[in-house]
């Protein structure tokens, strides 16, 4: 199973969000504005990739549990995570 970064944090905010979205897709209206904010969201994980990790390419799982060790030792216990 593919776990991407929306899906992750659809499934976190709303779970019956990430339900239809797998389930019946095409229940979900695709406008413009949804797929320009798709395609940045694609580009700014391009860019993360490349700039942050030049030497290391990572799929999205093992970023999540990155990010999870990283906010137990800077003591990041209250930040949440969103997406536009």
């Amino acid at each position: 199973m593919y776990l991407s970064k929306s899906i992750y944090v659809r499934v976190w905010n709303c779970p019956k969000n990430a339900w239809i979205n797998k389930y019946h897709p095409e229940a979900v209206p695709q406008d413009a504005n949804r797929l320009a904010r798709f395609r940045t969201g694609d580009e700014v994980g391009d860019l993360a990739r490349r700039n942050l990790l030049a030497y290391c390419k990572l799929d999205t799982l093992a970023m999540v549990k990155v990010w999870e060790e990283l906010k137990k030792t800077a003591g990041y216990a209250s930040h949440t995570l969103r997406e536009a």
